[in-house]
């Protein structure tokens, strides 16, 4: 009985044995033409168990090939005849990132259990190297890839009759590896026969070098050569044709539509263009909305005795006060905007408002209520965004991106120049910000906002260091997409700003603007040069306070209304009645506090809190050669 037991376990560990998938037999015929290609049959017989094998196999073979100074060389791959058992098999292909795979075999059915023989006869060219005083082939005529042991191995290697080979060796073993144990013979001198002294484990293979005279093989002529070139470098060509595709769009689209009207000549003004508000000027003038304009027209609010400001507590909030229509029934009637704010900000006959505590979602509401306002009265007729051009300009710009990348099949270009583009524009938007706004800061904000614009490029070189591995993984296709994201992201950026333009009108506005600005910034020894500048009093410095917070000189205004403003206060007289500030009489201060402060409360009130998250970039040697690839079943 015992024995009978130890004969039923032997007989099914030798059937699980049998049932291993393998290949049994690789035979690869290499036939070598007088123009240069390769004449290729290959023979592979496998053992079939539906654990891998259920349909058929598939065959990889690399096109792509990366040479040690970063160029590409691409060769090709053409498929003529696949068999199965000696009859027409059925097989479609798939581009892979360096390749074609080809799955041989019907996607519908199975094939039986047990062995099977597999030819594949195909084509591929510019595998030979022409030396001065030989050619060589250094081919893997078994591939790497293979997830199978491979039991037995050949490879022949045949010539033109009028070769004569004269060196040939061999290597086989993982990728790498410098062992050669094949068996070499000659029977004829245009040939030789390969044959491996052992089995090779999955993904082990074998490559062949062979050297033969001069002037058997034909050396690819001139025409041949620049179609190659042309071929391996074909993205790197359209990366460059792209980036001047959409430089010279932008640059069209800019000369027909975002030209802007000649400035005029700037001269010192005592007063605002007419009819405009604190907070328009301030639209105006930066063709859009700051948080600057929701301050100025709350300060001028109160100026026009709608509502009182009270600093309530050190920790720089604010109150807004309702005071009433009695008293400002006589006073300056408030502008479009400001009336939408007292809408907003007095809803269901509310008499105050805290400011700078916490977020209030009718602040915000009030905040985006100027802003649409002051778009709807003066965006249209004073300036184009040009929106619509910019629009076409990002669709052509990844248009080409998704052209580059389906040329090169190359996902990991593909992520990091997105990265890099995005990048990029940050870094040239930050760089515009930091010099269109420089003339507005002296000393220490001066340096601040310079490190701030800094931030992007230091972010920039720490990226760089990160991806440097991935940087030598791309070929100069590859970089030459990364090239091109850089260069469109930052015409991007830069064109988004080049695009808007001031109408003829806008522009006369932005020099009026620009000119009252001047009067209300210029240096108090400086006045003097001005001819017939209104004499300085408390009432003209609350009078344009609010313009000077708008335009961003409020510090400069108060510094020449000090004096004025403290001799005021000692003599008893009331400055500043809307304002209840914990700052005392000290005016020096109270300026840029009052500005500041304010403008940081309702920042604070009508910016909703953010939701929290993360998110997560010469010797020669077995697969050293062309061909080679791998396969599997499937």
């Amino acid at each position: 009985m015992r024995y009978l037991l130890l004969l039923l376990t032997l007989m099914l560990c030798a059937g699980k044995v049998a049932a291993v998938e393998k290949i049994l037999d690789y035979q690869t015929d290499i036939l070598v033409q007088r123009d240069g290609t390769l004449l290729i049959t290959e023979k592979i017989t496998v053992n079939a168990e539906h654990a891998s094998i259920r349909r058929g196999i598939y065959r990889d073979f690399p096109t792509i090939y990366h040479l040690p100074d970063g160029t590409r060389y691409q060769t090709s791959f053409d498929v003529i005849d696949i068999k199965r058992d000696g009859q027409s098999e059925p097989y479609h292909t798939e581009q892979r990132s360096n390749g074609i795979r080809v799955y041989i075999g019907d996607k519908r059915n199975y094939v039986t259990k047990g062995e099977h023989t597999y030819e594949l006869l195909y084509k591929t060219d510019r595998q030979i190297q022409f030396f001065e005083h030989r050619d060589e082939l250094y081919f893997n005529a078994i591939g790497h890839g293979f997830s199978f042991p491979i039991e037995k191995a050949t490879a022949t290697l045949t010539l033109p009759t009028d070769a004569n080979i004269t060196k040939f060796t061999a290597y086989n073993g993982r990728q790498g590896s410098q062992t050669s144990d094949v068996y070499i013979e000659q029977p004829l001198p245009f040939e030789v026969r390969y044959t491996l002294n052992k089995s090779l484990n999955a993904y082990e293979g074998m490559t062949i070098v062979a050297a033969w005279n001069k002037g058997v093989i034909f050396p690819p002529s001139s025409s041949q050569t620049i179609h190659w070139w042309l071929m391996d470098h074909l993205t790197s060509l359209l990366a460059l044709i792209s980036g001047v595709i959409v430089f010279a769009f932008l640059l069209v689209r800019w000369h027909q539509v975002g030209r802007d009207p000649a400035s005029g000549t700037i001269i010192p003004l005592f007063t605002p263009p007419e009819g405009l508000s604190p907070a328009a000027c301030q639209y105006i003038f930066d063709q859009k909305m700051k948080p600057s304009a929701f301050t100025a027209a709350t300060i001028n609010m109160a100026i026009k005795g709608y509502l009182s400001i009270k600093e309530s507590d050190t920790t720089g909030g604010f109150q807004l006060s309702h005071l009433g229509s009695s008293t400002h029934t006589k006073a300056e009637p408030l502008s479009s905007g400001e009336q939408k704010l007292a809408t907003l900000l007095f809803a269901s006959d509310a008499q105050s408002v805290s400011l700078g505590h916490k977020y209030d979602s009718k602040i915000q509401k009030a905040y985006s209520a100027l802003k649409s306002t002051l778009k709807a009265e003066h965006g249209a007729k004073n300036f184009r965004h040009n929106i619509g051009s910019f629009v076409v300009s990002v669709l052509l710009a990844l248009g080409l991106f998704v052209v580059l990348v389906l040329v090169d099949n190359n996902a990991e270009a593909a992520g990091f120049g997105i990265f890099l583009g995005g990048l990029t524009a940050g870094m040239v938007n930050a760089l515009r910000i930091f010099i269109e706004k420089r003339h507005r800061y002296t000393g220490l904000r001066l340096a601040l906002r310079a490190l701030a614009s800094l931030i992007p490029i230091v972010f920039a070189v720490f990226t760089f260091n990160i991806g440097s591995h991935l940087l030598d993984m791309l070929d100069s296709n590859g970089k030459a997409i990364l090239l091109y994201c850089i260069v469109a992201g930052g015409l991007l950026a830069l064109f988004h700003w080049l695009l808007k333009a001031p109408t003829v009108a806008g522009r006369e506005l932005m020099d009026q603007i620009e000119g009252f600005r001047l009067y209300l910034s210029v240096a108090e020894k400086d006045l003097l040069n001005f001819q017939h500048p209104p004499k300085k009093t408390p009432e003209l410095f609350e009078r344009y306070l609010p313009y000077a917070i708008a335009l961003g000189v409020e510090n400069e205004w108060g510094d020449q209304f000090t004096e004025i403003m403290e001799k005021a206060a000692n003599e008893g007289r009331e400055n500043l009645r809307w304002y209840h500030g914990q700052q005392g009489p000290h005016f020096s201060t109270m300026t840029s506090s009052l500005s500041s402060g304010l403008s940081s409360a309702i920042a604070s009130s009508a910016t909703p809190p953010s939701s929290s998250g993360s998110s997560g970039f010469s010797g020669g040697s077995s697969g050293g050669g062309g061909g080679g690839g791998g396969g599997g079943g499937w």
